[in-house]
């Protein structure tokens, strides 16, 4: 996206590029090491469904190879996440439950 008012750019250089930067940092990661093995989904998935309930993480960062690199994006967008749903009215939608025999 462009503004409107291409002069406006001029006024937040920092930000003037960020498209780019955002595309160059997701660029590196994933050509890390180990980005193409397939396998790596399916065992996270088998270990996800082996945690206990309540214990689930609300999402996961794949590949393994960027998640020390998201870990504070992670984090942050994972309590503004949880926070989006409770101010929504969605909260009981963040509880982990067994299924009623």
């Amino acid at each position: 996206m462009k503004p409107a008012d291409e002069s406006r750019s001029a006024e937040y250089v920092s930000f003037g590029n960020i498209e780019e930067r955002r595309l160059r940092f997701f660029d590196a990661a994933l050509r890390a090491p180990g980005i193409g093995d397939p396998s790596e989904l399916g065992d996270k998935i088998a270990e996800l469904i082996r945690l206990p309930i309540g214990k689930r993480p609300l999402h996961t960062v794949l590949p393994a190879s960027i998640q020390e690199r998201l870990k504070p994006l992670d984090s942050f967008m994972d309590q503004a996440q949880q926070r989006a749903m409770e101010m929504n009215g969605f909260k009981d939608l963040l509880e982990q439950r067994t299924r009623a025999t």
